[in-house]
């Protein structure tokens, strides 16, 4: 459902950015300034939002990029830790219990001495 929602999102920023760009044909933007990268003088604005558009696209790319991977690191961790966890709980459920064998409340049976032996 969400990717549903998402795509209609992007559909409707999309048809905006369209739409800005046909009622807005001769508008320019009187300066950009990159700092020491460059400056620009009258751009064209539908150039200058079709660049802000795929600069922000760019960096939220990324975001999701790390993210992600961030997110299927902590994901192995948490299975190294699970495998741990399961082995010790497997290890404990295999010790033999201290004094098994007797059942509640009854004294074990004395140990057994070795017959003696003839002399």
């Amino acid at each position: 459902m969400m990717r549903f929602v998402g795509a209609f999102l992007l559909l409707v920023v999309v048809f905006l950015i369209i739409a800005v760009a046909v009622l807005n044909p001769d508008q320019k933007v009187g300066e950009i300034n990159f700092g020491p990268a460059g400056r620009f003088l009258d751009v064209p604005l539908v150039i200058a939002l079709f660049f802000a558009f795929l600069l922000g696209s760019l960096l939220t790319f990324v975001y999701l990029v790390t993210h992600s991977l961030k997110q299927q690191f902590r994901i192995r961790q948490v299975q190294k830790e699970n495998r741990e966890i399961e082995s010790e709980l497997h290890k404990l459920r295999t010790i033999a219990v201290e004094g098994e064998g007797s059942h509640s409340g009854e004294d074990p049976a004395p140990p057994r001495s070795a017959p003696p032996e003839p002399a």
